[in-house]
């Protein structure tokens, strides 16, 4: 068995296409579930920032309904 260096950029190149934790013949494993999580974290990402812009709207609303019914018994 050949002594064969591992530079950085090799292993790099191993984790990011999953030889390293899979092998060769399962790199289509890891490239595909690293795929499913870009998909939820986009899907999850985009969920959260729709809530957040209900939850703004929804609380102007009920702010100006408040000065409305304040207005009314002002006057």
């Amino acid at each position: 068995m050949p002594d064969e260096r591992v530079t950085l950029g090799k292993l790099m190149i191993d984790m990011h296409t999953g030889k390293a934790f899979l092998g060769k013949n399962a790199e289509w494993v890891w490239i595909d579930l690293l795929g499913f999580v870009w998909i939820f974290l986009g899907f999850t990402g985009l969920w959260l920032w729709w809530r957040t812009q209900t939850k703004k709207r929804d609380s102007a609303l009920k702010r100006a309904q408040q000065a409305a019914s304040v207005a009314r018994i002002t006057q």
